[in-house]
Order: structure tokens, then C-alpha cells, then sequence
């Protein structure tokens, strides 16, 4: 597919979305449309390029004018509410129209909006962005891709207008899977990387003991993937270290943190290693899927 040859338009000027038609501006030789709720930001995008951005007033005017839409939203209701709302554009796009979610959704969310399309001959692809405000900027974001595989060949060239990075998934709903996934360790990460942080504070380590403790975390994450995680997957359980072991280091660490103050995620560490006496490491996750 001609990366020129479908008129589209880009719902969303934020953070990552103005960056995103920048690119697409900067990579093509066709005019696009956008609209965001801010006019302000629309404003900003067409006196940077001129007629090659063409500013709609509403979302009925983008829906019935573009081909191909790129959605790059802050929030799923949000989303929902500018695909299939009361005046979403699914009301008024054209047949045979491809709509691409750039916004993190959850699996149900996007195989709804799936069907929906669906009913009115739309195509529909989640691809959900990592990268950060920056990456947008320069085209570098990295993309996974769930949807019919013959719209993701289309669609491919568009999305390398303003990537770096794309990764092919399979259905609808398993690209937003594997991203919350993704994001569930990050997020537990940072967590314990604050209460961490803010042990470092209270304790007033030095600079020294500091580069000690961050090395040796560090360590740590890399030998649980590195060390663990085949084993896990193909359920190859062999033995290791016994969970007698971390119970006793986790309960010994929360008594000592406690004289600190309160730290969640060591409470909640404590509490699912305790109990688990003379049972091997590497049955943990056995013991998980029964037990929690």
C-alpha cells in the first residue's frame, strides 16, 4: 500500500499524539486532519505545517472526511466515548474505513470496540504505543500490533511513519494483553524502588553503600528472569534455594522496616512467602495459583 494513497486523520493531539502527526506530516506528502478537544493544540499543529494539516471542528467532520484514523487518547472512556459515544465517529465514518488505537486499552475494551466496527464494515487495530513524549517527537515508538492480519500488512507503512519498532501480535485483544502485562512488573517495580528510595533517605546510606544496594537490586530482578523464568514457563521445576529461606529474609526485613515506618509491598512480600516453609523456590508459582 501506497503510504499516500488514504486521507488520515489523527484524534488526539496530546503528549504522544501531536509528535505522532508530526511524523506523519513530516513523512508523507499528503495533507492530514486532525481534531482535538483543545483547539489550542490543533492551532499549534497547523501553524507548524501550514495546509498539509487540515483542522476539523468536530468529530463528525474528521469521521466523515478521513479514511484512516489514528486514536492516541488519554483514557479508555475517553476512547470509547470518541469511537461509539453519542457523537462518536463510528456513526459517520465510510465504509470499509480502518480505525487504529494508539491508546492503552484493556482486552475486553478493545475486542468491544472490535465488534462494533465490526457491524459497520470498519476495520479495527489495537496497537498500543511504548515510548515516551519524546520518542513521539523523534519517530521512534515502539508498536505491537493485534488485529486481522491482513489490515496490519495495509496498515504497516503508516505505522512506520512514526515508529521505530513494530511487533506483530495476532488477534484483536492480544496486543493490549501483552502491554498490561508488560506494565504490571514496571509497575510493581516502582513501588519497591520508592520504598527502597526512601530507606536510603532514613537510614542516610552513603554514597558508597548506595551504588552497593542499587547494584545488588539490580542483580537481583536480572537472576529472577534470567535464572527462573524458562524453568517456570515449560513448569521444569528443579531444586534451588528453599522458600524456609526467603520467608525467614522477607520477615526479617519487614521487623527491621517497621521501625520506619509503613512499606506496603515488603508487608505484602512477607505475607506471600509466609507459610511456605521447606518447599523449593522454584514452586512458588505452583503455590500462587493454588493458594492466592
Amino acid at each position: 500500500m501506497n503510504k499516500n494513497s488514504f486521507l488520515i486523520g489523527v484524534i488526539g493531539l496530546g503528549r504522544m499524539g501531536y509528535g505522532i502527526a508530526s511524523n506523519i506530516i513530516k513523512n508523507t506528502s499528503s495533507s492530514i486532519l486532525v481534531y482535538d478537544k483543545d483547539k489550542a493544540k490543533s492551532n499549534k499543529l497547523k501553524s507548524e505545517f501550514g495546509d498539509r494539516c487540515i483542522v476539523c471542528p468536530d468529530l463528525t467532520s474528521i469521521a466523515q472526511s478521513a479514511k484512516v484514523f489514528f486514536i492516541c487518547l488519554p483514557l479508555p472512556r475517553v476512547s470509547k466515548e470518541v469511537i461509539f459515544g453519542k457523537n462518536g465517529i463510528l456513526k459517520y465514518v465510510k465504509k470499509d474505513a480502518v480505525l487504529i488505537e494508539l491508546s492503552t486499552l484493556s482486552p475486553d475494551d478493545s475486542l468491544l470496540i472490535n465488534e462494533k466496527c465490526k457491524k459497520k464494515k470498519v476495520s479495527y487495530l489495537e496497537s498500543p504505543i511504548k515510548g515516551r513524549e519524546n520518542d513521539a517527537r523523534l519517530g521512534i515508538l515502539h508498536l505491537e500490533v493485534g488485529g486481522a492480519p491482513n489490515v496490519y500488512r495495509r496498515m504497516r507503512p503508516l505505522l512506520k511513519l512514526f515508529s521505530k519498532h513494530i511487533v506483530y501480535t495476532g488477534d484483536v485483544g492480544s496486543a493490549s494483553t501483552l502491554k498490561l502485562l508488560r506494565n504490571a512488573p514496571r509497575y510493581t517495580n516502582l513501588i519497591l524502588s520508592f520504598e527502597i528510595l526512601r530507606l536510603i533517605n532514613l537510614l542516610k546510606l552513603n554514597k558508597r553503600h548506595q551504588k552497593i544496594l542499587l547494584d545488588g537490586i539490580l542483580t537481583n530482578i536480572c537472576w529472577v528472569w534470567k535464572r527462573n523464568i524458562d524453568n517456570i514457563l515449560a513448569r521444569e521445576i528443579t531444586p534451588s534455594e528453599c522458600i524456609d529461606i526467603r520467608e525467614k529474609d522477607t520477615a526479617m526485613i519487614k521487623i527491621f522496616v517497621r521501625k520506619y515506618g509503613r512499606f506496603p509491598l515488603i508487608d505484602l512480600t512477607e505475607k506471600v512467602f509466609s507459610g511456605y516453609k521447606n518447599k523449593d523456590l522454584n514452586n512458588i508459582i505452583k503455590l500462587l495459583e493454588k493458594e492466592l
